[in-house]
Protein backbone atom coordinates (compact mmCIF):
# COMPACT_ATOMS: atom_id res chain seq x y z
CA UNK A 1 0.00 0.00 0.00
CA UNK A 2 1.26 3.45 -1.39
CA UNK A 3 1.45 6.01 1.73
CA UNK A 4 0.04 9.54 1.56
CA UNK A 5 2.78 11.94 1.50
CA UNK A 6 2.35 14.97 3.88
CA UNK A 7 4.56 18.34 4.40
CA UNK A 8 5.25 19.78 7.54
CA UNK A 9 6.28 23.22 7.61
CA UNK A 10 7.42 25.26 11.17
CA UNK A 11 10.55 26.78 11.78
CA UNK A 12 10.68 25.22 15.36
CA UNK A 13 12.77 21.90 14.38
CA UNK A 14 11.42 20.12 17.72
CA UNK A 15 8.19 20.72 16.23
CA UNK A 16 8.60 19.31 12.98
CA UNK A 17 10.29 16.79 14.61
CA UNK A 18 7.43 16.10 16.71
CA UNK A 19 5.28 15.86 14.14
CA UNK A 20 7.06 13.43 11.99
CA UNK A 21 7.47 10.85 14.89
CA UNK A 22 3.47 11.49 15.42
CA UNK A 23 2.88 10.31 11.45
CA UNK A 24 5.24 8.70 9.86
CA UNK A 25 3.86 5.21 10.87
CA UNK A 26 0.97 5.78 8.13
CA UNK A 27 2.05 8.87 6.16
CA UNK A 28 5.43 9.10 4.12
CA UNK A 29 6.54 12.69 5.76
CA UNK A 30 8.88 15.40 4.70
CA UNK A 31 9.51 18.84 6.64
CA UNK A 32 10.49 21.99 5.54
CA UNK A 33 11.87 24.92 8.24
CA UNK A 34 10.46 27.76 6.16
CA UNK A 35 7.92 28.52 3.59
CA UNK A 36 10.68 29.07 0.73
CA UNK A 37 11.79 25.50 1.69
CA UNK A 38 8.51 24.15 1.32
CA UNK A 39 7.71 25.76 -1.65
CA UNK A 40 10.59 23.92 -3.41
CA UNK A 41 9.82 20.45 -2.04
CA UNK A 42 6.16 21.61 -3.88
CA UNK A 43 8.41 21.23 -6.75
CA UNK A 44 9.79 18.02 -6.15
CA UNK A 45 6.98 16.14 -4.70
CA UNK A 46 2.98 16.02 -5.21
CA UNK A 47 1.30 15.68 -1.47
CA UNK A 48 -1.83 14.60 -0.11
CA UNK A 49 -2.03 17.30 2.94
CA UNK A 50 -0.02 20.22 4.03
CA UNK A 51 0.45 21.23 7.49
CA UNK A 52 2.17 24.38 8.46
CA UNK A 53 2.82 26.62 11.50
CA UNK A 54 0.66 30.31 10.88
CA UNK A 55 3.71 32.60 11.64
CA UNK A 56 6.87 32.27 10.07
CA UNK A 57 10.36 34.47 9.51
CA UNK A 58 10.24 34.73 5.92
CA UNK A 59 6.26 34.51 5.40
CA UNK A 60 2.61 33.22 7.03
CA UNK A 61 0.94 30.33 6.16
CA UNK A 62 -1.51 32.36 3.80
CA UNK A 63 1.60 33.97 1.69
CA UNK A 64 3.23 30.36 1.41
CA UNK A 65 -0.65 29.47 0.13
CA UNK A 66 -0.62 31.82 -2.06
CA UNK A 67 2.64 30.69 -4.08
CA UNK A 68 1.80 27.18 -3.39
CA UNK A 69 -1.28 27.05 -5.33
CA UNK A 70 0.25 28.39 -8.09
CA UNK A 71 2.58 25.58 -8.11
CA UNK A 72 0.26 22.80 -7.31
CA UNK A 73 -3.31 24.01 -7.66
CA UNK A 74 -5.07 20.81 -6.99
Amino acid sequence: MKKHKVLCIDDETHNLEALERLLRKKYSVVTANSGAAALEELQNHNFSLIISDQKMPEMTVVQFFEQAKDIQPE
